[in-house]
């Protein structure tokens, strides 16, 4: 039964391999090189009458080296990527099939599920996706030197020339993202087939997964305990191969390490928010104090001046004590004078 599976895994990993490359070297060609011709001859169309120095081969040749070899290089490391998630998919659906675990109609219906599943584990810690944006702008800024010099004056044929970059972009991506689910699609035509031919008669299985339930990685030796006598189960992952075990430890791993790098995000996050919060109580108290120092300092002269003004009364009530009797005196003299004294 290993040999079997080794060998059904060995299979359809090959047709999958040969898929990809004459997805890169025909299928991918002939998108973009149909794209190119159709967005060159709107352009040059656009620009009949003109003096534009680009002839329609020279400006197909000219985008053809801006936009060919970065597209097809996107497309091979998407499809690098994805290849431990592909081979980590058929491998489990292979050894469920053929351990009579899963049927050909299970297969079919949670395949294309399963394998997204996988692909956005990112099981290499690497990441590919099938926006062009930055491939685009190239285009675009070579345009924007090249030829939109010559037609600046006239703003309708600007936007015409920019809209066509735009439409460009989103018939290219659209059509990238129609590869990728034809490839996936073939992928599970593939591990049909090669199920198909081994001539398994289509009864009741012992056991049958959910769509998108992946147990793999939780089969454990058990260990059961049973009169007095340790009973361990068979180790359920002798029946993989190092590469298969490696890739998925390498999956589980990630995984985890995925899910404490978001939690170690978070707790730092956190740690941030509660910084910012201290420094801004920290300022708050700071500038608290110095009010406070401003207030005390203004208080002690407040408390200056009262005791000079006190100061300067008492001296004014000495003074006017001491101006009384000289008053009383000069109110008598007043009077008496008055009266007609001497």
């Amino acid at each position: 039964m290993i040999g079997t599976i080794e060998r059904i895994k060995n299979d359809v990993l090959m047709k999958c391999n040969n898929l990809n490359d004459k997805t890169i070297n025909e299928t991918l060609s002939n998108i973009i090189d149909s794209n190119i011709y159709h967005f060159t001859e709107e352009l040059m169309n656009l620009y009949s009458g003109l003096n534009i120095y680009y002839t329609e081969e020279d400006l197909r040749k000219k985008v053809n080296d801006i936009i060919k070899v970065p597209i097809i290089k996107k497309i091979k490391r998407k499809l690098f990527i994805d290849s431990l998630a592909l081979q980590i998919t058929n491998d489990f659906y292979i050894e469920k099939f053929l351990n009579r675990e899963i049927s050909t109609e299970k297969i079919q219906k949670g395949y294309i599920n399963e394998l997204e599943k996988n692909k956005s584990t990112n099981q290499l810690n690497m990441t590919e996706d099938l926006d062009i944006q930055d491939i685009i702008d190239n285009l675009k800024s070579e345009i924007d030197k090249e030829i939109i010099p010559d037609i600046k004056e006239n703003n309708m044929l600007v936007n015409a020339t920019y809209n066509c970059i735009e439409k460009l972009k989103n018939e290219i991506e659209l059509s990238l993202n129609k590869l990728i689910s034809d490839c996936d699609n073939f992928y599970l035509t593939y591990l049909l087939e090669d199920l198909k031919q081994e001539g398994l008669e289509e009864k009741p299985f012992e056991k049958e997964l959910n769509e998108g339930e992946d147990n793999m990685l939780d089969e454990m030796i058990n260990v059961n305990q049973k009169d007095g006598i340790m009973e361990q189960n068979i180790n359920k992952f002798d029946k993989y191969d190092d590469m298969t075990l490696f890739n998925k430890a390498i999956l589980s791993l990630n995984t985890k390490e995925e899910k404490l790098s978001r939690k170690e995000r978070e707790v730092n996050d956190k740690k941030d928010e509660i910084e910012k919060k201290l420094d801004a109580a920290n300022k708050s108290i700071e500038m608290n104090i110095e009010r406070e120092n401003i207030l005390t300092k203004r208080k002690l002269e407040l408390n200056s001046k009262e005791v000079e003004i006190n100061s300067k009364l008492s001296e004014a009530e000495v003074i006017f004590l001491n101006i009384k009797p000289l008053l009383k005196g000069l109110n008598n003299i007043k009077t008496f004078d008055t009266e007609g004294g001497k």
